[in-house]
């Protein structure tokens, strides 16, 4: 079954993306993706502070810390505050056993409540790290997510300036429509369908992260408030004024550039699921390492020439790592004679994983 489906890109426009772990209350640093990991982008935080956004916050305020999660991980969550350095200067999370983490036995917890020190600390950084102990075995260790909200702690006798554009009230915030929370940190996209501007249905949405209610545009509108009217109003079948790609086989793409920098595209897909598609920097190889590169942020330098068209380079070669003997074992009871066995062992000299599978033979 050939599929066609329609999507309405806006240039530079970021918004929410569901992955693994984003901070929503202190509000994560700008970009707030999720997907921020030990592997791919750099400690302490994925993304590098400067971009915002701020929360002031008091000495020895007590606040709920919240974030987003779509799916449990395996293991548990750390919650540490950092420095202007982003040294880690205070870890709020207990630990039992020597733990780093806490909270394994429910990874679905998506709040834990904190009270800050009774000093000051300016221009710091609150982060969030949460484990995904089903991932660990083949990377010799823990593979974590985090996320960082940059602070201010300023003294509780400061006038309060932590509603931002909204109206203070004395110690609460007043918020303006659409913004809640206690320092009107949320917003939703909408809160009647008057918001969607008569050409669409505003939706209260099942998720952990904001806006909760969005917009569900009419055909042939689309936006965040279906402000905008698109010629796709049904189905297309004269693609001439458009530049096709062939993704693969079962996969073609068609755009063209519509004016207000916008980019219409059109997905033709063999396919009985979703599809998606997602954009990368040309001067980032394929695996993305080191992702996202802000700007006027200096890059962490990577291995192989800058950016090409042709086939990716070989990487300069390095001297051979040690082998590594870290891995795993299962089985299938408590006893030490049991039917069968599972071993795994990773080899970063090869970046290979060896499993074995045993049976116990008792047949005679």
């Amino acid at each position: 079954m050939v599929t066609g489906i329609t999507a309405l890109i806006i240039l530079c426009t970021l918004s929410g993306v569901a992955g693994h772990i984003a901070l929503k209350f202190p509000p994560a640093r700008k970009y707030a993706f999720d997907f921020m990991d030990n592997i791919r982008t750099i400690a302490p935080c994925g993304i590098p502070k400067g971009l915002g956004p701020v929360t002031d916050l008091l000495t020895e305020e007590t606040i709920n810390v919240q974030w987003h999660t779509p799916y449990p991980h395996k293991g548990g969550y750390r919650i540490a505050l950092l420095d202007h350095n982003e040294q880690e200067v205070q870890v709020f999370t207990p630990t039992q056993n020597g733990q780093r983490y806490t909270g394994a036995n429910d990874p679905t917890t998506l709040s834990h409540q904190i009270t800050l020190p009774n000093t000051e600390c300016r221009n710091c950084s609150l982060q969030l790290i949460r484990q995904a102990g089903e991932w660990s075995a083949g990377n010799c260790g823990d593979y974590i997510f985090y996320s960082c909200a940059d602070i201010n702690i300023l003294p509780s006798n400061v006038p309060n300036r932590r509603c931002g554009s909204h109206t203070n009230m004395g110690s609460m915030c007043m918020c303006n429509r659409t913004y809640f929370g206690e320092q009107c940190t949320f917003k939703e996209d909408c809160l009647t369908n008057e918001d969607c501007h008569s050409h669409g249905v505003c939706t209260q949405l099942e998720t952990t992260f904001y806006p909760r209610q969005q917009c569900f545009c009419d055909r042939g509108w689309h936006g965040r408030h279906c402000q905008h009217r698109s010629a796709v109003a049904g189905r297309i079948t004269d693609f001439s004024s458009y530049k096709m790609t062939e993704l693969s086989p079962e996969f073609n793409l068609y755009h063209k550039i519509l004016p207000n920098d916008e980019i219409e595209m059109v997905m033709r897909v063999k396919s009985t699921t979703w599809v998606g598609i997602g954009w990368r920097p040309t001067s980032f190889r394929s695996g993305c390492q080191y992702f996202p590169h802000i700007p006027g942020v200096e890059p962490r330098p990577t291995t192989g020439p800058g950016p090409t068209h042709e086939p990716e380079p070989e990487p300069s070669r390095k001297p051979e790592p040690e082998p590594t003997t870290c891995g795993g074992r299962w089985k299938n009871c408590d006893s030490d004679r049991c039917n069968y066995h599972a071993r795994w062992e990773y080899d970063a000299s090869k970046d290979e994983i060896k499993f074995t599978l045993s049976e116990t033979n008792n047949r005679t």
